[in-house]
């Protein structure tokens, strides 16, 4: 018989179940994933339920609800999006709540025991302690999709982070901005906090960047503040910060640390591939309108760093065909993605300017028939230590086939395409569960999944996915991300006799000038 205890935790209370009364979490909540708070916390609040917080990474379980999903379309979505209404689409300015009352509000006094955690730092305050080892302990882990002691976000930050240096306030300020979605009453204003320290962050950058020898530190400064704008919901300053770190590989990559260059560089590629297959290429990546025609033969899209490993003294051949924890596929399937999306741009442009012929469209479609030959040969997705890696891997794969057929113009409702975005999807419901605990997930081939799917059943399951990640990733880009599939599919149910291209929803995405990071 369950005997009640009258000091057991307020989870085994509500469920009316014994509870083992250990602290700082009950055998009860660990093994179901629930948070543990007890009534008799109240002088170690903070610290106890950041100690909780960095235990597991659990989350409160998702309540059952009703999977039934009703997109409305408003009458200004029929503005914006039907052919009817002659109306140029004008993106609403959207205001960020992150800078409002910024000026004039200082931040609320807070008074905090010393951190649970041993930490590096000197000549820190215990908040700052405490937000430097969430980075390690909760951020760094789930910025990749397999955690092990090789993981970048780590061992190539912490060096840095001695002294008051720009990467460590970027690395308080994402911390930061991570915990503003916590509810656990605090004093705290983490929103004001991590707006302080990416201010402090990009002054002491532009200081640093009149001095070579700190290119290093200044490129990875680049790539934390990066991933802050994305966690932040897509803030198009991410695409800044891309540009930065270019500038600075293309400037200084003889005084940056050779590791640092191949993981930032394979990073800021990744995510910008991703962007310029929504069709919103113009920002990280331009190319002479005469040079159309000509194929491309080469990598031509900042991914030709292995022909200067022999210069640097290292060697990465191998890298190419192995998953990358840092963005989910191989060096090889990116580059694929990279050139299909290359070839789409060109055909998109021939084609609005009128200048295609039957010689161009037959060697475009010689040249997607050969990616995907190509991609054909590549070595399968596998990591051995890691079945979700090697799932999410998978994934990947699927989406550059789908897009690939796109690039051959093959229709969204062609049985073939359908069939595989079907085994798609059930692939992303092996990586995207429900009440699963928070870890990195493929979100480009989720989107263009999305983008691809034509029936309710389909899109269902995509909402159902976006559901989950919502819930597991409070803070992200998840939900500006479900916001342009909605779209895409609000477009083509106003306006069903214009939906023949597949990639239509590039069109839309362009428009509403949407800086979409799919990562």
């Amino acid at each position: 018989m369950n005997v009640r205890s009258r000091t057991g935790c307020l989870a085994c209370k509500k469920r009316k179940r014994r509870c083992g009364e250990e602290k700082p979490a009950c055998r009860n909540c660990v093994v179901r994933g629930f948070e543990c708070p007890y009534l008799s916390e109240n002088s170690q609040l903070i610290n106890l339920r950041f100690k909780i917080s960095l235990a597991h990474g659990y989350r409160l379980p998702l309540k059952k609800q009703n999977r039934r999903h009703f997109i409305s379309v408003s009458a200004e979505d029929v503005a914006l999006l039907s052919s009817e209404h002659n109306q140029e689409i004008v993106p609403a300015e959207k205001d960020d709540t992150r800078t409002k009352n910024l000026n004039g509000h200082a931040l609320n006094p807070v008074r905090l025991d010393v951190s649970v955690f041993a930490s590096p730092l000197v000549d820190c305050s215990g908040l700052e302690h405490q937000l430097f080892q969430y980075y390690l302990q909760v951020i760094s882990r789930v910025r990749v999709f397999r955690d092990d002691s090789r993981n970048k976000f780590r061992s190539l930050v912490v060096p840095f982070c001695c002294g008051r240096r720009p990467l460590l306030y970027a690395v308080l300020s994402v911390s930061a901005n991570d915990r503003r979605a916590e509810t656990v009453p605090t004093h705290v204003n983490y929103e004001q906090l991590a707006l302080s320290y990416k201010s402090l962050a990009l002054k002491s950058l532009r200081k640093s960047l009149s001095d070579v020898s700190n290119a290093s530190e200044a490129l990875m400064t680049c790539l934390i503040l990066c991933t802050l704008e994305i966690a932040s919901g897509c803030q198009p300053d991410w695409v800044r910060h891309a540009k930065g770190a270019f500038a600075i590989i293309n400037s200084c990559s003889s005084m940056i640390d050779p590791e640092i260059l191949f993981f930032a560089r394979s990073y800021f590629q990744s995510r910008t591939v991703f962007f310029r297959t929504t069709g919103c290429h113009d920002d990280l990546h331009d190319k002479d309108a005469e040079r159309l025609l000509e194929p491309q033969t080469g990598i031509d899209h900042g991914m030709d760093f292995f022909s200067q490993c022999t210069t640097l003294g290292i060697n990465y051949a191998d890298e190419r065909t192995e998953i990358q924890p840092h963005f989910g596929c191989s060096l090889s399937l990116l580059d694929i993605i990279a050139r299909a999306t290359d070839l789409v741009s060109q055909k998109q442009k021939l084609r609005r300017n009128g200048c295609n012929s039957f010689f161009s469209e037959g060697e475009m479609m010689q040249r997607a028939m050969s990616l995907r030959s190509e991609l054909d040969l590549l070595p399968k997705e596998h990591s051995l230590d890691s079945e979700y890696l090697t799932t999410c891997g998978e994934c990947f794969r699927m989406a550059a086939d789908l897009f690939l057929q796109l690039a051959c113009d093959i229709p969204l409702t062609q049985p073939a395409l359908q069939t595989l975005l079907g085994k798609l999807l059930d692939h992303i419901g092996k990586v995207i569960r429900e009440d699963q605990e928070r870890q990195l997930f493929p979100m480009w081939p989720i989107f263009l999944a999305g983008c691809l799917s034509t029936t309710d059943e389909d899109r269902g399951r995509v909402l159902n996915y976006f559901t989950y990640l919502a819930h597991a990733w409070p803070v992200s880009n998840i939900p500006i991300v479900r916001e342009a599939t909605e779209t895409v599919w609000k477009f083509r149910d106003l306006n069903p006799h214009e939906c023949g291209s597949g990639f239509d929803w590039q069109m839309i995405i362009s428009r509403m000038n949407w800086k979409l990071a799919l990562s």
